[in-house]
């Protein structure tokens, strides 16, 4: 017997799934990134399920955490349902996850600078002093459990938070200038 918080496989008609709300590609893929997906799906069919929550609020409609491009393909080659597996994902989660599957893929730097930055602000920031011996960083505190939740190193999160936050100062110059 399975219970609702229990993951579940399942075909979900690809209308009634919709984007993670927290998407960090500003872009849809280009035909280059979707080729080779697309030419292996139509070939064996699609081999690794998406991922999916059911959406707060809309009955009956699913947030996609993972599977954007294998989506895509899929409408391209006139399917009507992916294979998913359903959890029940919290918005935090959802977040991370939206990093997580596209920080290799061919995002800009702006694009992944701002989702770094927002899931930082939104789920980590803090203003509690590190733990006795933990990292801490002045500018940007909370980093190091975000490295822990997400991966990603210390290191590469600061220069993230720290390209977005100067951007952010050019823009507010050269709005002032104008």
């Amino acid at each position: 017997m399975t219970t609702d918080n229990e993951p579940k496989l399942a075909y979900v008609e690809l209308t009634k799934i919709e984007s993670n709300p927290w998407q960090p590609r500003t872009s849809a893929p280009t035909d280059e990134e979707l080729g080779d997906l697309l030419n292996s799906i139509k070939a064996v069919g699609q081999q690794t399920p998406g991922r999916v929550r059911p959406h707060p609020k809309k009955l009956g409609i699913f947030q996609l955490a993972d599977g954007a491009m294998r989506r895509a393909v899929l409408a391209r080659l006139g399917e009507k349902t992916m294979l998913v597996v359903i959890e029940p994902l919290t918005d935090r989660q959802m977040k991370i996850l939206a990093l997580e599957q596209n920080i290799f893929v061919r995002l800009r730097d702006a694009d992944k600078e701002t989702a770094v930055y927002k899931l930082w602000e939104s789920e980590f920031k803090t203003d509690e002093p590190s733990a006795k011996g933990g990292r801490r960083d002045p500018e940007f505190p909370g980093v190091s459990q975000m490295e822990q939740e997400t991966g990603m190193s210390h290191q590469l999160i600061l220069r993230y938070l720290q390209a977005y936050t100067m951007q952010a100062e050019f823009a507010t110059k050269l709005q002032t200038r104008a």
